[in-house]
């Protein structure tokens, strides 16, 4: 329990990459890139497709749209698509937003079909063999409390 409390920075995402990016000491940068998981519901999923922000840098986010028209189109709207985005960043991170024509890469396109599973059934899920006992039991605790939630048997019974 004490050593919980001296490392209590890794206790969270935050935390943790405040530790990791110490020369940087700015964590809230990387805040920016929820605007990528945003963009589908900002800009529509159809217009997610072919409309992509590529970086981001000094407060400018680089989109690269497919069709000129649809760059136009976007370019009326450009203001408010900042404004949603830094609404689910959290912050005025995004001061400008630059459209740019180019070809959008298919596999890096937002895809509206979920993706196809390649895990095994959860039920088929079992803890492969861990040395550190505590380490065991914690994935463990993890995979029993999921199947309760999930409404599954645990391996115990």
């Amino acid at each position: 329990m004490g050593s919980q409390t001296k490392n209590s920075h890794w206790n969270s995402v935050a935390g943790v990459l405040r530790t990791v990016f110490l020369d940087s000491a700015e964590p809230e940068k990387l805040r920016v890139y929820r605007a990528w998981e945003a963009w589908p519901e900002v800009v529509g999923s159809a217009n997610a497709k072919r409309a992509q922000p590529t970086r981001f840098r000094n407060g400018k986010l680089f989109v690269t749209v497919f069709h000129p028209a649809l760059m136009q189109e976007l370019q009326f709207v450009k203001e408010r698509i900042r404004r949603r985005l830094n609404r689910h960043i959290g912050a005025e991170v995004i001061t400008h937003i630059y459209f740019g024509r180019g070809p959008i890469r298919q596999e890096d396109a937002v895809t509206t079909s979920p993706p196809q599973r390649t895990l095994p059934p959860f039920r088929d899920i079992s803890i492969p063999p861990i040395d550190n006992p505590e380490v065991r039991a914690a994935f463990e605790s993890l995979l029993t409390v999921r199947r309760h939630r999930l409404g599954k048997p645990s391996e115990d019974g």
